[in-house]
């Protein structure tokens, strides 16, 4: 009888201890710290210190994803408070100021898009398999830019609607929606985005010291 008594004491017990760890948040758990907060993983909400005293709120995350044959390709856009962007790929990672705005029927655009632009010249090269040794530029301003690659992707957003002209306009359909990279022969790195009109971003790859802290979501410094 004993035994019995012990044994049911036992089982309450367990129970109630898991009753109690259940309604714990995850991060008091023991061992089940949340994983700390990196570029890669960055929400809607969360807060970015710049090596240069810039504070800035993640307003909206891009997952996006090209698609070429039986190959996929993930990468993120994160839209910052101030217009950046950072781009977050598995090759590397780059800091982007807030976009130039090249309109439909204006210079630049007619440069770039026209039967005889620069996208459509670069990727005749890339079928002949000549991009490499006859590399084609896109002079803007004083930067002199060399394509690097583009296609077409899709992509699902998280945190605050987009507001940005040009981003707004993404479609779900793959073939509406053109990106195309180009940088420098110093590095300075170029972004293209092209739906209705081309949002021209310039920056610089992402160094890990240019990101002093990163702050989750309710947790900024002084909160």
């Amino acid at each position: 009888m004993q035994q019995l008594v012990l044994v049911i004491i036992i089982i309450i017990a367990v129970g109630a201890y898991l009753f109690w760890r259940s309604r714990m948040p995850t991060a008091a758990r023991g061992g089940e710290q949340s994983s700390p907060k990196t570029v890669s993983n960055l929400e809607s909400g969360d807060a970015v210190a710049f090596w240069d005293g810039q504070n800035c709120m993640v307003e909206s995350v891009l997952d996006c994803v090209e698609e070429v044959g039986a190959r996929t390709s993930r990468w993120q856009w994160v839209i910052l408070s101030d217009g950046r962007l950072l781009e977050i790929a598995a090759d590397g990672s780059t800091a982007f100021g807030p976009a130039e705005v090249l309109y439909q029927g204006s210079a630049p655009f007619e440069q770039l898009t026209g039967d005889q632009g620069v996208l459509k010249a670069f990727e005749q090269r890339v079928r002949d398999g000549v991009a490499g040794s006859q590399p084609v530029h896109f002079q803007h301003g004083r930067a002199n830019l060399q394509v690097k690659s583009t296609g077409t992707f899709t992509a699902s957003v998280r945190g605050k609607p987009l507001t940005q002209e040009v981003i707004t306009d993404i479609s779900p359909k793959a073939g509406d929606n053109v990106y195309f990279e180009m940088e420098s022969a110093s590095g300075a790195a170029a972004l293209g985005i092209w739906t209705t009109h081309i949002a021209l971003y310039l920056g610089q790859p992402l160094k890990e010291s240019d990101i002093v802290n990163i702050f989750p979501k309710g947790k900024e410094k002084g909160s």
